[in-house]
């Protein structure tokens, strides 16, 4: 019994800590759970399968955007955001933004944010970490070309979009329940 329950535990805390919150991420189902302002799903260079997803600004007009479905969160959970991203000929780095935003049952109560250098067509993984606002219900993940910053022409992809809580709290919530399992047997 006793190595039947280390056997559950190892499984279900290496299970939650690599849990990834946002749907799609590798866009592999093309826009599915995500919306955009002006953006594509291509096949073209994929970090992570075949498809990824591109906001190409033809103009530094052009306000372009992607955006994750909204996903539960609970008040001071840190959050880690890992993506991979690349441009190519994006003139400024804080053309390309990305940005945790919160809300609640009344609407929006804030975000945090972060510009994107310039990669001159290189892949760049790039990882943010937050701590969700009290008041928080739920939060989304928002990809920016143009938006917000200078102004520029050029095309960002994304890809491999991962969201996960802090190993600390899942894995307590996860002993908490398997110990409820073991004292009703």
């Amino acid at each position: 019994m006793k190595k039947l329950l280390v056997t559950l535990v190892v499984l279900v805390v290496s299970g939650i800590t690599h849990a990834n919150l946002i749907q799609n991420g590798s866009y592999e189902s093309g826009a599915d759970y995500w919306y955009t302002g002006g953006g594509t799903i291509v096949d073209t260079d994929a970090v992570d399968g075949i498809y990824c997803a591109q906001l190409y600004a033809e103009d530094t007009g052009d306000n372009l955007d992607w955006r994750s479905a909204g996903v539960s969160v609970l008040p001071g959970e840190e959050l880690t955001l890992i993506f991979s991203y690349k441009t190519t000929d994006v003139l400024y780095d804080n053309s390309t933004q990305v940005r945790f935003r919160f809300f609640s049952d009344s609407g929006w109560i804030g975000e945090a944010q972060s510009d994107l250098a310039v990669t001159n067509g290189q892949w760049q993984e790039a990882s943010l970490t937050y701590t969700s606002p009290d008041e928080v219900s739920y939060f989304d993940v928002w990809f920016t070309l143009n938006t917000f910053g200078d102004r520029s022409t050029g095309a960002v992809l994304f890809d491999s979009v991962v969201v996960t809580p802090e190993p600390a709290t899942m894995i307590s919530l996860a002993l908490g329940g398997l110990g409820v399992l073991v004292r009703r047997k």
